[in-house]
């Protein structure tokens, strides 16, 4: 299990590090013991996460990390795209993904 805004502070850390580009998008598996490919062939659902730029304030100093790492745009897209190879890997249909 990872805690909310862990993969965020990944960012913030690797940014203070001084790392100069790190990519990563977050993907949960929801598969139960002894289901495993069952849950992998009918999801309950996909969801594939990535750095998004909160716009307040107090998020001010971790957008900033985010943005001098990696692309968020960039990101987006290769979201979309995995969450994709993923549903394409089912053999459900229409599964939510968020």
């Amino acid at each position: 299990t990872i805690p909310v805004g862990y993969t965020r502070n990944l960012y913030v850390k690797y940014a203070q590090k001084g790392v100069k580009k790190f990519n990563l998008l977050f993907s949960p598996e929801f598969l139960r013991e002894s289901k495993a490919l069952y849950d992998n062939l009918y999801p309950s659902r996909i969801i594939v996460g990535y750095p998004k730029i909160i716009d307040r304030p107090e998020f001010a100093e971790e957008n900033e990390a985010i943005c001098s790492v990696t692309d968020v745009t960039m990101l987006e897209e290769a979201a979309k795209i995995f969450a994709a190879l993923l549903q394409e890997g089912a053999i459900k249909e229409n599964i939510d993904t968020l």
